[in-house]
Parts: C-alpha cells; sequence; structure tokens
C-alpha cells in the first residue's frame, strides 16, 4: 500500500490535481548497492543487512528483548523522523525506501517518566533532561511549507472551546478576474476537530522543539537553487507572537517538527465501521473497527490497510476528487447545487491484488482479526457500490 502512496503522491503532486493527469513511476530496487550504518547497534536489528539496492524496501526489527520499560524509542534515517509499528512479541517494525546513497540509521531512547513535583521536591527538570516537557500553549499555529511545487503544504492548528481544530491542506493561488487578483484556495488531505488530548499533544511538540524561540529566524542558503522554503507563525497563550521564515535553512529541530505534524493529522486507525467522505458516508466491514490503518497523504484520497508481520497489507484506496481519475474504478458520481454552483464529484477506488500483498507473510505474521478481514475483503469490494450512500444535498449518480 505504501508503495502505491508514494508513487501517487509524487505523480500528483507534478500538478494532477491542477489539471495533469498521473503518471506511473518505476519501483523497485534495481539500482546501486548502498550502505546501512546502524550507529554501531546493527546486533539490535532483526533481518538487517548491510547493503542494500537505491528503490529496495527496506524492513527491519527492533528487536522486543532489547526494549526497555518506562522508555520512549523513536527512529531516523539520516536525522530525519521514521514511523514504526509495534509488534508484540517482534518489537518495533521499521521500513523505508534506500535512497541511491549511504545511510544511517540511528535508535533514541530516553525515559517516559515524568517530574511529579509533589512525588520528590528537591528534583527538578534539570535532574530528567528530556524527558521532562512543559506544554507550550497557543491560540493558533501556521506552517506553510513549500517545496518548489505550485502548491504549498499548509499544518494550522486553533484553538477551540474543548479542544482543537488541526487541519492538513494544500494551498495555491490563482487569478480571480472578478476580484482582479489572485486569490488562495485550498485542497483539504484531512481535518480533525480534535480534544484537549489532542490539544496537549500539539502544546507539547511547540514545546519540544521550542519553536517560541524561533520567532525572528529568516535563513537563506544561497547555495542552493531549488530546494524548500518555510513561512511558520503562531499566537501563544500567553499574548507571545512567533514568525519565522527561511528557504533552505532551517531553526534546530524544523525537520523533526515537520514530520510530527504530520503524524498527527495523516495517519490513523479507523474507530468505526465507516468512512465519512466530501458529500457521501460509506459503510464498511464491522470487523474493519479498531484494525484498519487509514494514510491521507494527499488531498481527495485516503488508504485502508492492515500491520502484518514487518509489513503492511494494502486493502484499498478510496479518491473522491472533481475530475475523473483513470487510475482506479470509478464506483459512484455526486452532485450537488445547479447551475454555475454545480459541483460534480468523482468516486473511484483501487482495490489491492489480495493474494498478492500477503505472498510473502507467514501464519504468524497475521491475527485471527485480520485473517477475517482478509477473507471477507473480495466479497466486500464486490458489493461496494451498494454501501455508498449520498448525504443530504447530495445527489448519488
Amino acid at each position: 500500500m505504501k508503495k502505491i502512496f508514494f508513487l501517487l503522491l509524487a505523480a500528483l503532486a507534478c500538478g494532477s490535481l491542477m489539471g495533469c493527469s498521473p503518471g506511473s513511476v518505476p519501483f523497485g530496487g534495481t539500482g546501486d548497492a548502498y550502505h546501512v550504518d546502524y550507529n554501531g547497534r546493527k546486533d539490535a536489528y532483526r533481518n538487517a543487512k548491510d547493503t542494500y539496492r537505491a528503490g529496495e524496501q527496506v524492513k527491519v526489527i527492533y528487536d522486543w528483548r532489547g526494549i526497555g520499560t518506562d522508555t520512549d524509542y523513536s527512529f531516523y534515517l539520516d536525522g530525519e523522523r521514521l514511523r514504526y509499528l509495534y509488534e508484540e512479541g517482534q518489537g518495533f517494525v521499521i521500513s523505508f525506501t534506500m535512497p541511491d546513497h549511504d545511510v544511517v540509521l540511528e535508535c533514541r531512547s530516553e525515559s517516559s517518566m515524568m517530574y511529579d513535583p509533589d512525588g520528590n521536591p528537591d528534583a527538578g527538570p534539570e535532574t530528567l533532561g528530556t524527558a521532562y516537557r512543559n506544554a507550550l500553549d497557543f491560540e493558533s499555529f501556521r506552517l506553510s511549507i513549500n517545496t518548489m511545487m505550485a502548491q504549498d503544504n499548509v499544518y494550522e492548528a486553533a484553538a477551540v472551546s474543548g479542544g482543537v481544530v488541526y487541519s492538513n491542506y494544500w494551498s495555491y493561488s490563482r487569478w480571480d478576474d472578478e476580484a482582479g487578483d489572485f486569490v488562495e484556495e485550498h485542497q483539504m488531505v484531512r481535518e480533525i476537530s480534535g480534544d484537549t488530548a489532542l490539544y496537549e499533544k500539539l502544546a507539547a511538540l511547540l514545546a519540544e522543539y521550542s519553536v517560541d524561540q524561533w520567532d525572528g529566524f529568516s535563513g537563506s542558503d544561497p547555495d542552493v537553487l531549488d530546494g524548500e522554503s518555510f513561512r511558520f507563525e503562531a499566537v501563544l497563550s500567553d499574548g507571545r507572537t512567533v514568525n519565522a521564515s527561511g528557504t533552505n535553512s532551517f531553526p534546530d529541530g524544523y525537520r523533526l517538527f515537520c514530520s510530527e505534524l504530520a503524524e498527527l493529522v495523516r495517519y490513523g486507525i479507523l474507530e468505526e465501521p465507516v468512512y465519512q467522505g466530501e458529500g457521501f458516508t460509506l459503510e464498511l466491514p464491522d470487523s474493519w473497527a479498531g484494525e484498519v490503518h487509514l494514510d491521507y497523504l494527499f488531498p481527495g484520497t485516503v488508504g485502508f490497510s492492515l500491520p502484518a508481520g514487518n509489513s503492511e497489507v494494502g486493502l484499498m484506496e478510496l479518491y473522491t476528487l472533481d475530475q475523473e481519475y483513470s487510475g482506479a474504478e470509478q464506483i459512484a458520481v455526486l452532485k450537488t447545487g445547479s447551475g454555475t454552483d454545480e459541483k460534480t464529484i468523482y468516486i473511484s477506488v483501487l482495490f489491492s491484488d489480495i493474494e498478492k500483498e500477503t505472498k510473502n507473510l507467514k501464519d504468524s505474521d497475521l491475527t485471527e482479526a485480520q485473517r477475517k478481514i482478509l477473507e471477507e475483503a473480495e466479497e466486500y469490494f464486490g458489493s461496494i457500490r451498494e454501501k455508498l450512500h449520498a448525504d443530504e444535498g447530495y445527489v448519488l449518480e
């Protein structure tokens, strides 16, 4: 599933949502071989090899026998934080695509025991190091990232009563004849109306990367012709504001901060057997709830997959676009409004080949619940049109 996602992300990022058609990108480990430096800890990883070919999917397991209690773990590839899964009886499953150069895979750990001022009045944050985190309360913040594409990738949060509204969207400008100027438009990747728990996670991230110290940062590397630019703006609860920007020059911790912001909004677990899209509701099998993972990687697209062994089993990808998409099977067309205000939404699905997705799995890689999902998948795929219902104000064709 991840393979398909990143190929489509590369294709769509070149402009498919701006009017181009998605193209195909070759995938596979057919390039030259490069070295993985495990930072002196190769023995801690299962399935670890010294070299992999460029484009090859690397999957290693940080053995559970080396995992300590009251300890938080994170993994980095050349300083960039990686996603990982925890498999009971296995350990942390780390996967990435081998780039065309040598890399360093690093495991970092820190105590997860928190400072309790009442438990030991003589101890303080300075004695507990990085395990102690203050929250940096905020009213709002916005991080806009541009990688020399037509659109910006934006992460935005605003505190509301009882929680926070947190979103990730693509922003771009288009000329408006009526306004006689460029206007900003958004294409939503995902928006979450979160509770206080999500607010506290975001506030902890702001504190962990000391974003209040970014204020006034304005960096530029003139030796880089392309690359990446960013703009960060925040209003903190104590009245302070933060404004920072840069082109190929970034504050300390910037890359990890971006990675963790993405983790909170672009990935999740299906909690109920239903998916709510724009103008429609899609019923899903009851067995998917609590088991199936969701990946929101770009506007109008969500993937459904199962973690299994040291990989993932792709189930399907759902596309909700304002144009037909030839790369998937169209299952419905939604319309709303009339006349010049009429809007058409094309809903398509790319079903996975379950047999192909699972051919390299061992019996022990799947739980009984996961086997049930896979056994029932084909039947569900065949009836998916019947499971899709238009919301009020929309007509299903």
